[in-house]
């Protein structure tokens, strides 16, 4: 029990630092700044990936990086817009289904294995 605990109280420590180190930088703050971040980023980590033996993909260009980035936070937005959006006839839809199926359970007679138990005096 301990073991487990300490390892998810180390996962959340290494996550919540990793949360705390990118607001720190500013990763959350614009598109620019962010831009600068992976550019810094890029610029360390490049010449180390040239020595590496292995085959490793090209880490993309910035340009690439700054489209892409944009086009996933555009969609982001358009999903969180529909989701928005939906969530009335979404919410009536699962409030709907969940009446009738509690209407159905609580009309439903009693089984015949619970009847025959309670009337033997049986628990």
């Amino acid at each position: 029990m301990f073991k487990r605990l300490m390892k998810v109280g180390i996962k959340a420590s290494i996550l919540t630092s990793a949360v705390y180190y990118t607001i720190d930088q500013g990763l959350w703050e614009d598109t620019d700044q962010a831009d600068k971040i992976y550019s810094d980023i890029y610029q360390a980590v490049a010449p180390y990936v040239k020595d590496v033996p292995v085959e490793v993909p090209e880490l993309p260009s910035l340009s690439d990086f700054a489209a892409s980035s944009k086009l996933y936070y555009n969609q982001g937005v358009i999903a969180t817009g529909n989701f928005f959006k939906d969530l009335p006839s979404n919410t009536a839809s699962v409030a709907g289904d969940l009446k009738s199926t509690l209407s159905t359970l609580l009309d439903a007679p009693p089984s015949q294995e619970n009847s025959a138990d309670s009337t033997s005096g049986k628990s």
